[in-house]
């Protein structure tokens, strides 16, 4: 048996339809000879498969999208999911935007409005995509003595700007099926913004001349 020396760096596992579970670990080693022996668990074999790393292609572009205004126009985020879905992310497994706590049976976390003007609010209006993970108990203070309970209002803006920033690139980037925003082609996106019509918001690092058919 071929004895190496392996650091892991990735450990993760999924339910799969049929009840069993497929369990993976990535690791890194210097040499990959051309046999291993399998590894026994519970009488199951478990396969060796060698991972072909590359570093990711469109890091500075990225650093650029992040740092833009892009994930915060109100425009696109109907055409990246429901608010909804956005407060069930909220909601999910976030911590507490203000104590930075996590949720319990007795204290439960919260989505909380934000009620800006910008925002579209008026009275009796919930604005959508403007809201934050609040524990309840703050929630309930939030709503009997206001914003300045929870930081302020200029924080309570801030933090809903953030949150939905936050959401808007992890759902997008899914959606184009990468895990990272270095690895998706600048190309890939603006395709996407060019047909929601919000492309014009994009930096330009990634805008590109909008291809054209020949028409006879």
């Amino acid at each position: 048996m071929t004895e190496l020396a392996l650091t892991a760096k990735t450990i993760g596992h999924k339910h799969l339809p049929n009840g069993m579970t497929r369990i993976w670990i990535d690791v890194v080693t210097a040499e990959y000879p051309k046999t291993l022996e399998l590894v026994i668990l519970e009488g199951q074999p478990l396969g060796v498969v060698p991972l072909q790393y590359q570093p990711a292609s469109y890091g500075m572009q990225a650093i650029a999208l992040q740092e833009s205004q892009f994930f915060e126009t109100r425009e696109l985020y109907e055409f990246i999911g429901s608010d909804a879905e956005y407060q069930k992310w909220c909601k999910g497994p976030n911590k507490c935007a203000s104590s930075g706590r996590e949720g319990y049976d007795g204290d439960r976390i919260e989505y909380a409005h934000y009620r800006g003007i910008a925002n579209g609010s008026g009275t009796g209006i919930k604005p959508k995509f403007s809201g934050i993970p609040l524990l309840r108990s703050l929630h309930a203070l939030q709503h009997s003595q206001g914003y300045i309970a929870v930081g302020g209002k200029d924080w309570f803006e801030q933090q809903a700007v953030d949150y939905v920033k936050e959401w808007a690139g992890e759902k997008l980037k899914k959606k184009f099926g990468y895990d990272s925003w270095n690895q998706v082609p600048p190309r890939v996106l603006f395709d996407w913004a060019d047909d929601m019509g919000v492309a014009g918001y994009l930096p330009e690092q990634y805008k590109f001349k909008k291809e054209t058919e020949n028409v006879v």
